[in-house]
């Protein structure tokens, strides 16, 4: 079982301070009458494959963002999610993380085991770079990206493929 209480602290970061950082943000954008929110979601709102608690929070994410996007669009703000795979950052690389644990399950170093998981699982082979999903981020924000809105935005090197 998946205790409730670990479930709703995870909730309150992952989803209520979404909802409260939006909820702040958008009247500012109705009277500026131009605005951009990106959210920040998971391949596993999408799929599952990670923590029950992250899987569920995340798919609720992206449907909040999709649900704020048809509230914000008579208001010319944009609402989006990315949704990242993995990505190279210190979860993976720090001491006693997933590295270290895929070294333990794989039998081979960090660097081997990571270097096999990208190989194995993601269709580009690698893992993204923090500034892949910021560019991402970025263009969503932009001007040039401002019609796009109520998307789940993939950035997994082709890992997730459904067609929602």
């Amino acid at each position: 079982t998946f205790p409730e209480e670990v479930f709703r602290k995870h909730a309150d970061l992952m989803m209520y301070a979404p909802i409260r950082l939006m909820n702040l943000c958008i009247p500012h954008f109705k009277v500026n009458g131009w605005g951009s929110i990106v959210t920040m979601a998971s391949m596993f709102g999408k799929k599952p494959g990670g923590l029950l608690s992250y899987d569920a929070i995340k798919a609720a994410d992206i449907m909040i963002s999709k649900d704020y996007s048809n509230y914000c669009a008579p208001f010319n703000v944009n609402v989006n999610s990315v949704c990242p795979g993995p990505v190279a950052t210190p979860l993976w690389y720090e001491k006693g993380q997933l590295g270290d644990q895929l070294a333990a399950v794989t039998g081979k170093s960090v660097e081997e085991s990571i270097k096999w998981f990208a190989e194995t699982n993601i269709p580009m082979q690698r893992f993204a770079e923090p500034e892949e999903i910021a560019n991402a981020a970025v263009y969503l924000a932009s001007v040039p990206g401002h019609y796009i809105t109520g998307t789940a935005l993939n950035v997994d090197g082709g890992t997730v493929k459904t067609i929602v």
